[in-house]
Order: C-alpha cells, then sequence, then structure tokens
C-alpha cells in the first residue's frame, strides 16, 4: 500500500486539496444563507438580493471546482 501511496502521491494530494476546499465552499454557502435569512428577516431587499446574488454565483464556482 505504501508504494501506491509514494508513486501516486501528486493525484492523491490534488483530490485533498480540492475536497477540502469544496467542504470549505460547502460549509461557507451555510453561512451566506444564514446573511440571507437575516436580510430577509430585517426587511433589507437590497440586503437580501445581493445575498442571493453572491449565494448564486458561490454555487456556480462550487460546480466549477466540483467538476475538476
Amino acid at each position: 500500500m505504501s508504494y501506491y501511496l509514494k508513486k501516486h502521491w501528486k493525484p492523491i494530494l490534488l483530490l485533498l486539496i480540492l475536497t477540502t476546499v469544496i467542504q470549505l465552499m460547502s460549509a461557507g454557502f451555510q453561512l451566506i444563507g444564514m446573511r440571507t435569512f437575516d436580510a430577509l428577516l430585517a426587511s433589507d431587499l437590497s440586503g437580501f438580493l445581493f445575498w442571493i446574488a453572491v449565494e448564486a454565483a458561490g454555487w456556480g464556482l462550487y460546480w466549477a471546482v466540483r467538476a475538476l
């Protein structure tokens, strides 16, 4: 097993980095969702629309990274 880990360390490291980035992005979207809901409860339409746009752009970036 250690032979294959040593032989293929670059693809394994790339996979580890991309998985970490994807998980961090997913956690960030949860925080953005809370900000969106907060703007909705405060009746701040411009803030609500801003956070919706940020979240939509973030999900687009998420799926682009996930496609890698």
